[in-house]
């Protein structure tokens, strides 16, 4: 009877255990996928950004090189 109640016992603990080890792994994954999504969003925000500006740049140099040439032009 003794020896039923301790592997109950040991049962219970292991089951405890697993779970909060699984928990954990859960957590931690979770985390994981976060931090690669973030970083994902992160990046890709950061591309759309450099090309946008890529373009402004480009129009704006386009317009200032227009500027200068008719004023050149025009002496």
């Amino acid at each position: 009877m003794a020896s039923k109640i301790v592997a109950a016992k040991d049962i219970i603990t292991l089951h405890g255990s697993a779970a909060i080890v699984s928990e954990f792994f859960f957590v931690y994954f979770q985390f994981l996928t976060d931090i690669i999504t973030f970083r994902f969003c992160d990046f890709f925000s950061e591309t759309t950004n450099l090309r946008r500006n890529h373009k402004t740049n480009l129009r704006r140099n386009h317009k200032t090189n227009l500027r200068r040439n008719h004023h050149h032009l025009r002496r």
